[in-house]
């Protein structure tokens, strides 16, 4: 309170007649002292201007009449502050009086008293009740990151002192920081997504209720999304509806002249453009930026669809917009973009040679890096320079709700049956792999679609872990999945050294130490081992490990027995046949963890035992046979050529689930059916599958009659690879497929039209074929397999890649159409990681024009290694030309391989095919075929070749 100063009355003092003024009270104020009901007082006044003024007394007591000299005092200096302060303490309920002086140092001059003032200080119990939160809402969707908040009303017993609202379910302190005095109207959240709010009320004693909360979902549109686009809204197409109804991925590529924000996707819709359409903004590589389902479109005219985050993009710099017409039925007008680009503003979308081909398309749903006679399918982006659209940053990360693959598998390529993630935006990626440690939004291996599989690189007790990621990087917890995987060598049957009949003199010894026992072999045909026997008498007990070892120590192979029997033949099959050399040893061993070995001492001393291809020599041909280690590992010891009773399995031809050799065999026609373009042979060809990729190869003997060839699985998007072919008949051919389905396709040879007589002789011919996509190794090599439509003969067009590669890969391609009768074949040229470019060559005195064709390509990174079994090469070669080239295989094979090759180069702007001769298990010949034979400069070659890996 304040008290007026008193400057009227004064006391005398007497001495040396100095008069000192009355001191003024101005001020007391009441606190707590904590939770019981004592209390402070705190007391003001103004400074008495007097030199003599040394120090202050302040009296205080409870009764009026005496607390001047009988109170309890309180001494203060003085001090130069126009206001003079003091606190008393821990004073107890009751009603208390206050006044105060001036003194002199002694206090031998002072002044009188000043008016009084009281306090009092009630009685009563500590607080310690809670308010309560009685109501608490808000929207349950919002589309600013603002939300108001409905309603919120909290009680207490004495009164709510104070409100807060957060994101946290943690109790808040009354001290804490964010209390308001009045109830908060809104809340603003950092993010959009799935958000929940919690209410808190505290009173004067510093109390804090329970929470209640409240949810609320924040998606943020592009709200005002208008600026730039390419085209006015009163400009239309000369073809607003095409007649394809095939599924589409349709755009154009575009630059800004200054940075910006990319908020939204338009394209000019017609008639027959049904179904739901998607827009999506993309980078020159092909990296997708943002992507939104358009919504209340009309049924014609230009439609537009706005991105949940703007997207900023820089300068001068290409980007592809684009959107997915489900039917068809798109914009279009051919040869827009031939010899103009069109600028509107700041935006720019270059004509088709200053940036590779604009007015880009892909079949399906994807990246649309292909075009078609530079024409403008009528879609554009919406472009502002404002700083104001984009939200804040999205910080909140995926979910992955659901992970499941089969608990066991028998191949190396495990499914993928239940993969789920959300996200508060969306999710842009997902990945597998078998790492717990968080991959970073930028490591190799994402995709934009959940994977349908995973291959290991071996069998046994694995662990995968599933992720996904968002369009700000934000990664996602993982799932875990687990499998067993155990593989074994279908069919593993063939010769052994000893008949089923045949047994042992001694079935188990009595020796009880865990040991190796083993017999050096040979065998007098090259072939594979496919698996280890063993007689087992009753002592012969525990876990056995069979084994197969090179003369010197090498392991090539090891199994575990299982199911085995109490005595008797025992087998065990590798999970991949071993190919052995003919007339070579090696050595076939296992363990016995508790002795008890089949023994029959002497039996190699003055005799070996052959039966068929297989040979055990006697001991003193091959230093010691019958061998042992005591323990585990390579048996190197021989003890009174003592015959343990073991033996490989051995076959000349390896089982079918690895067998290249099988699915080079000539196709057998089953059905022939005239048509009217000539006779059609109906074959079926059993082609190689590799479960490590969704792929299969093989070989087939073909001539000019069109032949089906039968794939062994079934394919959802197919890319086809054929040829070279081999040169049985010398005249010039191409190499022709059609009809690409699911189950197979239509090839045959062709020759160039100058020679008149069409017939050739059957050649052998190699084959691929993937599914459409990019796919990886377990070694961590890329293949992408696309295909595009080009009519550019005599003409190359660039196409770039789905991403980049580590470094330039070997492309091959195959014309998969037959839209023109006469004969083509399709050139590649400058490879680099990021595009090709491509060609179509007609014979010379052609006119060079023609419908477009369909071409596929195989994009595969130079590697060596071996997939399920089969060893493969992809690889370049320089300098080939009309005169041939030697190709030697970086390693030796034990059956000549399948070979796909293509020139990669284009020195000579000339029709030309490449064919082969002399393939053998080292090498290969290769060499430019002209369509008239004639020389011809070098090119350089890429090529790809499977085989069965000569160990």
């Amino acid at each position: 309170m304040k008290i007026p100063s008193i400057r009227t009355a004064y006391r005398r003092l007497y001495g040396r007649r100095l008069l000192i003024p009355l001191a003024a009270l101005l001020v007391s104020t009441l606190a707590p002292a904590g939770a019981v009901q004592a209390a402070t007082v705190s007391l003001a006044w103004d400074r008495v201007n007097d030199a003599r003024v040394a120090l202050y007394e302040l009296r205080y007591g409870t009764n009026q009449n005496t607390y001047q000299t009988g109170g309890s005092l309180v001494s203060k200096a003085a001090t130069a502050d126009a206001t003079q302060t003091v606190t008393t303490a821990n004073l107890d309920p009751g009603t208390y009086f206050f006044a105060v002086r001036a003194c002199d140092s002694n206090k031998a001059l002072c002044s009188a008293f000043s008016e009084p003032v009281s306090k009092t200080i009630s009685t009563g119990s500590s607080d310690t009740t809670a308010p309560t939160v009685t109501a608490f809402t808000v929207p349950a969707t919002a589309s600013t990151l603002t939300v108001p908040i409905t309603t919120f009303t909290a009680t207490d017993n004495v009164g709510v002192t104070g409100y807060l609202v957060n994101e946290s379910p943690t109790k808040p302190a009354a001290t804490a920081s964010g209390w308001t005095t009045t109830k908060p109207a809104s809340y603003t959240f950092a993010s959009a997504g799935s958000k929940t709010l919690y209410a808190w009320a505290k009173d004067a004693a510093g109390n804090v209720s329970a929470s209640r909360s409240a949810g609320v979902t924040i998606t943020m549109a592009a709200a005002g999304c208008t600026g730039d686009t390419l085209w006015s809204a009163a400009t239309t197409p000369a073809v607003a509806s095409a007649s394809d109804t095939s599924a589409i991925e349709v755009g154009v590529k575009f630059s800004a002249a200054s940075s910006g924000y990319v908020c939204g996707v338009r394209f000019y819709k017609g008639s027959r453009n049904t179904g739901t359409h998607v827009g999506r903004l993309w980078s020159s590589t092909g990296t997708k930026l943002a992507e939104a389902t358009f919504t209340n479109e009309t049924a014609s005219g230009w439609q537009q669809v706005n991105f949940a985050t703007p997207v900023a993009i820089q300068a001068n710099t290409i980007y592809v917009v684009s959107y997915h017409a489900p039917n068809g039925g798109y914009a279009l007008d051919e040869g827009y973009f031939s010899s103009r680009g069109v600028t509107n503003g700041p935006l720019t979308a270059p004509r088709s040679s200053a940036v590779g081909g604009n007015g880009v398309y892909r079949h399906g749903s994807g990246f649309p890096n292909s075009a078609y006679n530079d024409s403008n399918a009528w879609v554009e982006p919406v472009f502002t320079t404002a700083s104001t659209p984009p939200p804040p940053t999205d910080t909140t990360a995926p979910t992955v709700t659901a992970f499941t693959v089969p608990a066991t598998a028998s191949t190396l390529t495990v499914p993928i049956t239940t993969f789920t993630a959300t996200d508060n935006v969306g999710v842009t990626g997902y990945l597998v792999n078998e790492s717990p440690t968080k991959p970073a939004a930028t490591a190799s291996g994402w995709t934009t679609t959940k994977p349908a599989s995973y291959t290991f690189a071996s069998a046994g007790s694995k662990t995968l872990y599933a992720w996904a990621k968002d369009a700000a990087g934000n990664v996602s917890a993982s799932r875990s999945a687990g499998v067993t995987i155990t593989m074994a060598a279908a069919g593993c049957t063939g010769d052994t050294l000893w008949s089923a009949a045949t047994t042992p003199a001694v079935a188990s010894a009595s020796d009880t130490s865990a040991i190796e026992v083993g017999v050096k072999f040979s065998a007098a045909s090259s072939g594979y081992v496919c698996g280890v026997r063993f007689y087992k008498g009753s002592r012969n007990t525990g876990t056995h490990v069979g084994r197969l070892w090179s003369s010197t120590g090498t392991k090539l192979a090891e199994a575990t027995f299982t199911n085995e029997t109490a005595s008797g033949w025992q087998q065990v099959n590798f999970a991949t046949p071993v190919a052995i050399q003919a007339n070579t040893i090696y050595v076939v061993s296992y363990h016995a963890p508790n002795g008890g070995y089949a023994l029959d001492e002497g039996y190699f001393s003055s005799r070996g035992v052959t039966n068929g291809p297989l040979t055990a020599p006697r001991s003193s041909a091959v230093g010691g046979n019958g061998v042992y280690r005591y323990g585990s590992g390579f048996p190197n010891s021989a003890y009174n050529d003592s015959n343990a009773w073991v033996e490989p399995v051995f076959t000349t031809a390896p089982p079918a689930s690895t067998s290249l050799a099988k699915s080079m065999t000539t196709a057998t026609p089953l059905v022939t059916t005239a048509e009217p373009d000539g006779v059609e042979d109906t074959a079926s060809s059993p082609p190689l599958p590799l479960s490590s990729l969704p792929m299969e190869v093989g070989e087939i003997q073909l001539d000019n009659a069109w032949l089906w060839v039968s794939f062994q699985g079934e394919y959802t998007d197919p890319i086809v690879i054929a040829g070279p072919l081999s040169d049985s008949d010398p005249d010039p051919v191409v190499v022709r497929v059609r009809d690409i389905g699911p189950t197979g396709f239509w090839a045959r040879v062709q020759k160039w039209d100058h020679l008149l007589d069409g017939t050739h002789a059957q050649g052998t011919l190699g084959y691929l074929v993937m599914e459409r996509g990019r796919h990886q190794l377990p070694s961590g090599t890329w293949v992408e397999a696309g295909r595009l439509e080009s009519d550019m003969t005599s003409a190359f067009t660039s196409i770039s890649f789905e991403r980049r590669f580590a470094e330039a890969p070997v492309v091959l391609t195959t014309v998969t159409s037959e839209n023109a009768g006469d004969a083509i074949a399709a050139r590649v040229r400058r490879i680099t990681r990021w595009r090709f470019e491509v060609g179509l060559m007609e014979q010379e005195g052609s006119a060079q024009e023609r419908l477009a064709e369909r071409v596929d390509y195989i994009a595969w990174e130079p590697a060596t290694g071996v997939l399920d079994g089969v060893a493969f090469e992809v690889a370049r070669a320089e300098q080939v030309t009309d005169s041939g080239l030697t190709l030697f295989y970086q390693y030796p094979l034990a059956a000549p391989p399948m070979l796909l090759a293509n020139m990669q180069t284009a020195n000579e702007n000339e029709a030309a095919h490449l064919r082969w001769r002399n393939k053998d298990l080292m090498a290969v010949d290769v060499w430019i075929q002209k369509e008239h034979g004639a020389a011809y400069a070098d090119e350089a070659v890429g090529y790809v070749l499977f085989g069965v890996a000569d160990q």
